[in-house]
């Protein structure tokens, strides 16, 4: 096929967001297990075939250099997608920023961080996913007792879920 003809007929597209008249996936819920331990869901607030914009949150166990407590968080995250030919594998690249609480010590954390991501379409309107999050949390509040202020702490995480 020339290069002209691929110009004109985009990637049949999977997973985040699907290739659809609507623009694909609007949820996701994820197992997570690293530095983050728990559980996040994603809802889709502006999206199309190649990109999506989600708010996220998060519940768990956070497993950090500030502290060690369960835990839980907010945020938002851009999603850039690549998809191959045959449309059911993709690729996504989701740079992000959260807010995080550790119950326990009743300290903040703010977490600028990435998600790559594999994704496997599962259908025309659905995917699993495998993928790392990785990034920095930096202790912004918290009680007069809390050493974590100001301390930053790396955050790595390996997630597997379901987008649909």
């Amino acid at each position: 096929m020339p290069a002209s003809a691929l110009a004109d007929h985009p990637l049949p597209a999977a997973g985040c967001p699907c290739d659809s008249g609507d623009g694909g996936t609007m949820f996701d819920i994820d197992v997570m297990l690293g530095m983050l331990l728990g559980v996040r869901g994603q809802a889709a607030v502006y999206r199309n075939p190649y990109q999506a914009f989600v708010v996220e949150g998060f519940y768990g166990a956070l497993l950090d250099r500030l502290a060690t407590s369960e835990g839980a968080g907010a945020g938002g995250r851009y999603y850039f997608r690549r998809t191959d030919r045959a449309g059911c594998n993709s690729v996504l690249i989701g740079p992000g920023v959260g807010a995080y609480c550790h119950f326990h010590h009743e300290l903040w954390m703010v977490a600028p961080t990435v998600d790559v991501a594999w994704v496997r379409a599962i259908g025309d309107r659905g995917a699993w996913q495998l993928g790392l999050n990785a990034g920095l949390g930096v202790g912004v509040a918290g009680d007069s007792d809390t050493t974590g202020v100001g301390r930053v702490t790396p955050l790595f995480s390996l997630f597997t879920g379901f987008r649909f």
